[in-house]
């Protein structure tokens, strides 16, 4: 197709509508050419709406699987996503199988497995049956599609629907034993409907570019210009879209949606590629007829007869409109926090760094990482709701107190206030926590109760000139966590040079503790239980960690870092496992007495106690070593059952349950009711030392402690 130079009006002005070329004729008789097009772009989400209507020469997968792999980059930035990989089918019902079409981090052996997966087989295709969400915390029977040394963990395997028909299916992945949550559910159905919006969108331009009677059924606008730019004809999607009735608008030009937003030179290239090119298309702006401006996806073309004269014009367009809304609704799930309405960690990731100036003014830029003290014990004991309230409470005092800054949802229960200062960066931080301290101080009243919405802080600081975000999160995560180490004896801890000494030094045991298993440099000890008669009754036993680097690392030190990285579940089954082919050498070799046997006692951690698997191993491990679970006494101490209280006590009554001895360590330390301790089904309290050293102060002491033992008989 040629086309030869003209232009929309005299002043060489155009309107803002997009075209194809139609063959001359009747208007009833007028159909689609098998080669009109719509060439797309690749940027999302900016220019998303031009890849859907990337139909050109092909008419396959690669446009769809291109838009769909931009939408899951945005999806899986969401905080709770902690395995950052997921992928989205594209459902096939006459052949009953999906199709995946993007993908982020998967292995290459489910990249190629899961390329195609047949209704109701694994754990995608039984979403496809029944159609609705379903959530798997681990890796279960249902995960038919598996591997050797796949490592554990979950999903959200969510629907994806335009109206009732089922398009694809949407799979996310989630740390092992991530619990459902409602609005985590809420958000990603959020995300799938969109999905769904932009699959359908691909699919009806696909199928109208296959359809000879798009001209009439259209429900994009079409426009027809006489060789003079006269309007001959418009459809009825164009007078919805327009507002103008075609009797209103034949004889007119289409200059008359005009919206006024591009100059001459926007029109001058446009011509100059239909002259060149035959058509043109792109992203402009349209008037309609109340005066109201919306985005339109433009194509124009010519037509012309075989001695090259200019027959008509053509326009199609489609109102961007609701993709644009679509999109700001995606921007909205990925960079604000629903329940606050507060940017969240990955605003201030990703558009902060480019907005400073939203910061206001100064040479350093200070980060602030707040995390409500008493939000999971709020949470746990008065529902969700509250939960909510407190941290729309949280949000709003924080917001008082900043004036030139903003604050950010990063987190569960974590808070971030983020300004510019002239001052020098530990002054503004002292007054900033000051402030902000006092604020959060005043009792907040919630169905008749005071709940506390103090926070512990952790800071940070950079110039602006050389502000690495990355780096700042990360010095100012590690204040953070040293706070919360440091419990009530701190209110905030500002990162310095010998914090991130002892940051890394602490990486680097964490690492060092991975491997400590597999190098054999964990060993036993046993500490003598005795009775009053002094004979003995058991042994407590002890772990030590000897490191070829670091020697011999405290207790309290390595078990809180295998706490925090996950670790702590597998080093204590390699205590129960040892401690049992202890006990198994000291039968063989008669160390002692049948029935003067004696139980070792293990100390527990509350992240075994919250593990789903934790009673099912402890029983199989004593089966295997064929002991019984009457010479383990398992401890727990008294502050671990402050959180998760019901899932604890839960297991520990299926171990008792089992024949396990129950003990609780150091009582009179945590805040446990009596109440709560009745419901554990205890064989030994062991008081707390410092209950015990008392006793040579006075007879309160004795008494106190006299009162613990008849309760404990009781």
């Amino acid at each position: 197709m040629v086309c030869a130079s003209a232009s929309w009006s005299g002043n060489g002005s155009c309107c803002p509508l997009c075209f194809t070329s139609f063959p001359p004729g009747p208007v009833g008789e007028r159909t689609l050419p098998r080669h009109w097009t719509l060439q797309g772009v690749d940027s999302m989400p900016a220019d998303l709406w031009p890849r859907l209507g990337g139909i050109t020469d092909h008419l396959g997968n690669d446009g769809l699987s291109q838009i769909l792999q931009s939408v899951l980059e945005n999806i899986i930035r969401l905080p709770w996503l902690a395995m950052n990989a997921g992928g989205i089918f594209v459902n096939h019902p006459q052949e009953g199988y999906l199709e995946l079409l993007a993908q982020i981090n998967f292995t290459p052996y489910i990249a190629g497995t899961c390329s195609r997966v047949l209704h109701g087989h694994c754990l995608c295709g039984r979403v496809a049956l029944t159609g609705r969400l379903l959530h798997v915390d681990c890796v279960d029977e249902r995960h038919e599609t598996r591997y050797e040394g796949m490592s554990d963990h979950g999903h959200y395997v969510v629907p994806i629907r335009w109206g009732e028909a089922l398009l694809g299916i949407m799979v996310l992945y989630i740390a092992v034993h991530h619990p459902f949550d409602e609005k985590e559910a809420k958000v990603l159905e959020d995300f799938a409907r969109l999905v769904g919006l932009l699959i359908h969108t691909w699919q009806v331009r696909r199928d109208m570019a296959l359809a000879d009677q798009i001209l009439i059924h259209s429900t994009h606008g079409i426009l027809i210009t006489d060789e003079k730019l006269k309007i001959q004809w418009i459809n009825r999607a164009l007078e919805r879209m327009s507002g103008y009735r075609l009797n209103e608008i034949v004889g007119k030009t289409p200059e008359l949606f005009a919206s006024g937003r591009h100059g001459p030179d926007f029109y001058r290239e446009m011509w100059r590629q239909i002259e060149t090119e035959g058509h043109w298309e792109g992203e402009i702006w349209n008037r309609d007829k109340e005066g109201r401006i919306h985005p339109q996806w433009l194509s124009i073309l010519c037509l012309k007869d075989r001695r090259g004269k200019t027959l008509r014009y053509a326009g199609l367009y489609v109102d961007l409109s609701e993709i644009r809304a679509a999109e700001e609704k995606i921007r909205q799930l990925a960079y604000f926090d629903q329940v606050t309405g507060l940017p969240n960690l990955n605003w201030l990731r990703e558009v902060m760094p480019a907005q400073p100036e939203c910061l206001g003014d100064g040479e350093y830029l200070i980060l602030l990482l707040l995390s409500a003290k008493d939000f999971q014990e709020i949470n746990a004991t008065l529902g969700h709701r509250a939960g909510d309230t407190v941290l729309r409470e949280i949000s709003r005092r924080l917001k008082d107190g900043v004036v030139n800054g903003v604050v950010a949802r990063t987190g569960t229960e974590e808070f971030a206030v983020v300004w510019r200062s002239e001052d020098e960066p530990e002054r503004a931080i002292s007054h900033k926590v000051q402030d902000l301290t006092r604020r959060l101080a005043s009792p907040f009243w919630h169905a008749y109760q005071s709940l506390d919405l103090r926070c512990r802080m952790g800071a940070g600081w950079s110039r602006v000139a050389t502000l690495d975000i990355e780096a700042l999160l990360k010095q100012t995560a590690s204040a953070l966590s040293e706070c919360r180490r440091r419990g009530d004896a701190s209110d905030c801890v500002i990162y310095d040079q010998d914090l991130g000494s002892k940051v890394r030094r602490r990486h680097r045991l964490t690492g060092l503790l991975a491997h400590a298993i597999d190098r054999n440099e964990f060993s036993l000890r046993f500490q003598p239980q005795v009775n009053a008669q002094g004979k003995l009754v058991g042994a407590e036993v002890l772990l030590r960690w000897e490191n070829a680097e670091y020697g011999n690392v405290p207790p309290d030190f390595f078990i809180s870092l295998a706490e925090e990285s996950g670790k702590i579940v597998e080093i204590g089954t390699w205590v129960l496992e040892e401690t049992l082919r202890h006990i198994q050498r000291w039968r063989a070799e008669a160390a002692f007495g049948e029935a003067d046997f004696p139980h070792m006692a293990i100390n527990l951690s509350p992240l075994q106690l919250m593990s789903p698997h934790v009673v099912n191993h402890f029983i199989r491990t004593c089966q295997i070593c064929k002991e019984w679970p009457g010479s383990i006494e398992l401890e727990v101490t008294e502050s671990s059952m402050e959180h998760h209280f019901e899932v604890i006590v839960q297991h520990i009554r299926q171990l008792a349950d089992h024949g396990f001895k129950i003990a609780i360590d150091d009582f009179g330390t945590g805040h446990s009711s009596l109440a709560r301790l009745h419901q554990f089904p205890l064989h030994v309290i062991k008081i707390d030392r410092s209950f015990v050293l008392n006793m040579k102060l006075g007879s309160t002491h004795v008494t106190l402690i006299k009162s613990i033992v008849e309760m404990a008989h009781g």
